[in-house]
């Protein structure tokens, strides 16, 4: 246990030692984030909606299962 312990302490000692790849390694995904918030329209947007075609051609549980799941309406 003491050799589990003493690797966790090195690397974490080597991360925070070099502080701009631990702050890309954080800024990358909020970034990211950030972005995509701005392009979908923020919190007061409308909801982005998609549409799914199944192709049920055998009945299975399974499809059934997934349009279950997703909400989808049994027809046609």
């Amino acid at each position: 246990m003491g050799f589990l312990w003493s690797a966790a302490a090195k690397d974490l000692r080597r991360l925070l030692r070099d502080g701009a790849a631990l702050l890309v390694w954080i800024g990358i995904p909020l970034l990211i984030g950030g972005l995509l918030t701005l392009a979908t329209g923020g919190r007061g947007g409308a909801a982005p909606k998609a549409v799914l075609l199944v192709s049920d051609e055998d009945d299975t549980f399974l499809t059934g299962t997934l349009l279950g799941a997703l909400g989808g309406r049994w027809g046609a």
